[in-house]
């Protein structure tokens, strides 16, 4: 036998404790003329407590009683541990499963709906229970995963693809039945996959995207999505939770609408909050950080092995941003381009003479050569003749590296050693060029929802759901080097819920299983018990209380003659 609800056992703990006080009992009273009288040469031995038979009718409410908190433990008589169908149920906690359903949230809406049907089909085999995003630990026994099904955060997260990897991945590792709860169309035929949708459609009006500048002038931009019946909102913008700006906002009757509004000056971390009545909350706010604006290194000609292990670990380091330039790395002049920032990694042709010594190399000094100690240039190349150039380092006559800024800003790297890649100042160099081409500065961005490493927490908003792992909700995050990430709700077309035909495909899951594998209740059995002990009880209780008081009455009747 095994219990749904064992929180409900507690429960027993002052029942008990009921039942030990009565049957404790107390000291009988007797009425005296004269407490000396009672304390006389000749007194009585001093009574004691001792464990003494409640009467009948409190014994059997104290029974009725017992039943009852054992009924609502849910308890479960099974005829056999072995018997059922093992499966894999899938819960997608993705941002339009997370939203607001009738009473609940959409994915809890569904457990609800499905699980007695899914354990009727099934039998209590094993349950395979995952999720969309991963959750861990997940724990408990396999006939109460509703229970820790539902027990799971809400993220904001777009589980489209994620989702159908792992569904995949079930699929071909087991011949269990795959059980889904989503809202999302899959796209994956196959007779073991059940898919359990939602019944209700959300609700939404949801911030599209968010944006500021601060040049020419400070102004944000929102644009809005309506997919609900609301016509009018509010939007709030705060700056370092300082509010900003206020404004009523006409909403689309459908699609998308931009807005724009000038405010006196922004902070280091800025939010708009919708205040808008609907069914998904993960993205009636967005936030921006104000982040260093790296560029994003393009290369347009074959790298060398070492230069492009440079540039993947100058974009992890200095992952780029909204706003980022674009820097090109062409591999001859007349390939650069008109109006973006680029780089020419010329092919050295011509050995530099060995007899010249080292300290024969010039360099001025320019964004691009600072803090670097050597320059070994074994090939140089040949410097095309534009008077835009700007030899910063030379030797020997020949010119090694050339910048310009007109039209754009551009580097020309005509020269290449096989030991340099090997040494610090390699890394130096083309972080130079880097920077200098991009020029890196300040500006606001965002990423989308994605669980964040171990050290990051959320700064805002304080209300966010409890539980939920970091970067996977709407917010502003740090870390302790004092780091702060804005994480903005990406966008999911919100669609009428999939018709599935789930209760048949159950039903061909346990068409095979005999009436020996079936699970038997007892709840009601125990609650029609419990009442019908009360009700004896009732019975006797009178009966007793008539009793008691019979021989008063006839003392009293004794004494009035």
């Amino acid at each position: 036998m095994s219990v749904s609800s064992p929180v409900w056992l507690l429960g027993l703990v002052p029942w008990a404790a009921a039942v030990l006080l009565l049957l404790l009992g107390r000291l009988k009273r007797v009425r005296v003329p004269f407490l000396q009288l009672w304390q006389g040469p000749h007194a009585k031995p001093r009574q004691r407590r001792a464990i003494e038979p409640p009467p009948l009718w409190l014994a059997l409410a104290m029974l009725a009683m017992l039943l009852s908190v054992l009924a609502a433990a849910r308890p479960v008589v099974r005829l056999s541990e072995a018997v059922g169908t093992a499966i894999v149920v899938i819960v997608d906690r993705g941002l339009t499963m997370s939203a607001q359903g009738q009473t609940h949230l959409r994915f809890q809406e569904a457990i609800d709906m499905a699980s007695a049907t899914i354990t009727q089909a099934t039998g209590h085999g094993d349950v395979d229970l995952l999720s969309t995003p991963p959750t861990q630990p997940l724990w408990g026994d396999s006939s109460d995963w509703p229970g820790i099904a539902k027990a799971m955060a809400p993220t904001a997260a777009d589980t489209r693809q994620l989702l159908r990897e792992l569904i995949r991945q079930r699929l071909a590792e087991t011949r269990r039945p795959v059980i889904v709860f989503s809202d999302q169309p899959l796209g994956i035929q196959d007779d073991r996959l059940i898919q359990i949708a939602p019944t209700t459609q959300p609700r939404n009006v949801g911030i599209v995207r968010f944006g500021a500048r601060e040049t020419p002038a400070v102004q944000v931009m929102v644009r809005l999505r309506n997919q609900s019946p609301a016509t009018k909102a509010v939007l709030r913008l705060l700056s370092d939770d300082q509010e900003r700006l206020r404004s009523g906002v006409e909403l689309p009757a459908t699609g998308e609408r931009d807005y724009f509004f000038d405010v006196p000056t922004l902070g280091r971390a800025i939010r708009v909050e919708l205040d808008v009545d609907d069914d998904l909350p993960a993205d009636n706010r967005a936030f921006l950080v104000r982040e260093e604006a790296w560029p994003i290194i393009e290369p347009r000609v074959a790298m060398p092995p070492e230069l492009g292990r440079m540039i993947g670990l100058y974009s992890r380091l200095r992952p780029a941003a909204e706003g980022s330039r674009h820097v090109a790395i062409v591999g001859r002049s007349d390939a650069l381009p008109t109006n973006d920032p680029a780089a020419v990694l010329a092919e050295g042709s011509e050995a530099l003479p060995t007899s010249r010594p080292v300290q024969q190399v010039r360099a001025i000094d320019h964004a691009v050569t600072r803090s670097i100690s050597d320059w070994p240039a074994a090939m140089v190349a040949e410097l095309p003749s534009d008077p835009t150039w700007t030899a910063v380092v030379s030797a020997g006559g020949r010119v090694l590296v050339a910048v310009r800024e007109t039209p754009v800003r551009q580097v020309w790297v005509g020269f290449s050693a096989p030991q340099w890649p090997s040494m610090p100042d390699f890394v130096i160099f083309w972080t130079n060029v880097f920077n200098w081409l991009g020029q890196g500065s300040e500006a606001f961005a965002a990423h989308p929802i994605g669980a964040l490493p171990n050290g990051w927490r959320r700064v805002q908003p304080a209300d966010a759901p409890a539980g939920v792992q970091a970067g996977l909700w709407p917010g502003v995050y740090g870390n302790s080097d004092g780091a702060m990430r804005a994480v903005n709700a990406e966008q999911v077309q919100i669609n009428a819920p999939p018709q599935t035909d789930w209760r048949q495909a159950l039903h061909r899951i346990g068409g095979d299983r005999d009436d020996g594998r079936r699970a038997y209740p007892l709840a009601a059995a125990l609650i029609l018990a419990a009442m019908a002990i009360i009700a004896v009880s009732a019975l006797t209780w009178r009966r007793s209380f008539i009793w008691s008081i019979q021989p008063r009455l006839d003392d009293a009747g004794s004494s009035a003659v």
